[in-house]
């Protein structure tokens, strides 16, 4: 699991099991029926389970990769404010849209912006 990403990581398994989980139910269900337009129907949303599954892996994969670029959201204005693919605690960057200065913090396993303002000459 990559540091930072803790609550994420856990949010994304959990729907990853739901989506396997429900994929084996219509699955059942479909073979249950008698009806082919039914379990036609069933079938194709079982696929779609599947499909979202493996969406989530791929997610996982992403968020393994030592190149994925960590980008936190500006909490003042929602700007996507980058830290590279190996940042360290304590980093500081500014939101280049609204110029507001932020340092890079961890908190049980999470990455969070925490805000230090305007800087000096700005």
């Amino acid at each position: 699991m990559r540091r930072g990403y803790q609550k994420t990581w856990e949010l994304l398994d959990n729907n990853r099991l739901r989506e396997e989980s429900l994929a084996e139910r219509f699955e059942t269900l479909a073979q249950e029926q008698s009806d082919p337009a039914l379990r036609q129907i069933l079938g194709d949303i079982a696929l779609r389970c599947k499909k979202n599954s493996g969406k989530i892996e791929q997610m996982f994969e992403a968020l393994s990769a030592e190149t994925y670029q960590v980008m936190l959201r500006c909490p003042i204005c929602g700007w996507a404010i980058p830290f590279g693919s190996d940042p360290a605690v304590g980093t500081e960057a500014k939101c280049e849209l609204c110029a507001i200065w932020f340092r890079l913090e961890e908190r049980e396993g999470n990455y969070f912006l925490k805000k230090i303002g305007k800087k000096d000459g700005q």
